[in-house]
C-alpha cells in the first residue's frame, strides 16, 4: 500500500507542473509559435495520461478475470475454463 501512496504524491507534483506548463504557454503572448502550440498540446496530453494512472492505480484490486488467476489460464481455451 505505500507505494502506491508514493506513486500517487509524485504523480500528484507532476499534474501540478504539467498544469503549471500549459498556464505558462497559454498566457505568455510571446510564445504564439507552431513549436510552443505543440509542447502545449504535448503538456495537455501528459497531464491527462497521468491524470488517468493517478485515477486508475488504487483501482488494480480488482480482478481483470475473474474466472481463474492468470497463471492457471496459460494453455487453456474458453471451453476448459470453470
Amino acid at each position: 500500500m505505500g507505494w502506491k501512496c508514493t506513486v500517487s504524491w509524485a504523480s500528484g507534483l507532476d499534474l501540478a507542473a504539467l498544469l503549471v506548463a500549459f498556464v505558462l504557454l497559454s498566457l505568455v503572448r510571446m510564445l504564439r509559435s507552431n513549436l510552443h502550440s505543440i509542447h502545449k498540446h504535448l503538456a495537455v496530453a501528459l497531464f491527462l495520461s497521468q491524470l488517468v494512472f493517478v485515477i486508475g492505480i488504487n483501482q488494480t484490486e480488482n480482478p481483470v478475470w475473474p474466472l481463474c488467476s492468470p497463471p492457471h489460464c496459460l494453455g487453456r481455451s474458453l471451453e476448459q475454463l470453470p
